[in-house]
């Protein structure tokens, strides 16, 4: 019997320690901490996903590089991965991601510049604008990249997803 009274008050003592949170009412203790992400498309002019490899002109994981260049001069390779197309509920998203964390983390960080480098094309700069949680901005070689299209709206993961297009 004191097994089962322990066993109660330390449910009862748990529940108290954590506060609900607004995203489906999962418990704190129980929740995964938000992290900061970049993730974002490439698409062509006629809108067929460049990281599918069965578009024409695609490019591999080894094709692509994330770099970061300190003010010294050291140069960096930035951890990514490249994302499949994921469905939510009744919503599908089509397009493959490239996704880092460690890029939205030196971008919030540190000084240093942050380049995307395709194939064998001229690195191209990225400037991210980083909030708490979310990157809100992306730039490339200072022209803003918009939110990819058809996104599912009621999903939280990916925080957001930038669209670039190559002409």
């Amino acid at each position: 019997m004191k097994k089962i009274l322990i066993a109660f008050l330390t449910l009862f003592i748990i529940n108290l320690g954590c506060k609900k949170i607004d995203d489906g009412g999962t418990l704190c203790a129980c929740s995964l901490m938000p992290t900061t992400s970049l993730s974002f498309i490439i698409k062509n002019s006629a809108g067929e996903d460049l990281l599918n490899a069965t578009t024409s002109g695609s490019y591999t994981s080894n094709q692509i590089q994330l770099i970061s260049k300190g003010a010294n001069g050291s140069i960096k390779q930035v951890s990514f991965f490249i994302r499949p197309s994921f469905s939510y509920g009744n919503e599908k998203f089509n397009f493959n991601q490239i996704f880092s964390e460690e890029i939205a983390v030196l971008a919030k960080t540190t000084q240093n510049s942050l380049y995307l480098k395709l194939g064998d094309d001229q690195p191209r700069l990225l400037r991210l604008t980083v909030g708490n949680y979310k990157v809100e901005k992306l730039s490339i070689d200072n022209k803003e990249l918009p939110m990819a299209i058809n996104a599912p709206t009621n999903y939280s993961y990916p925080n957001s997803i930038f669209a670039l297009t190559i002409n």
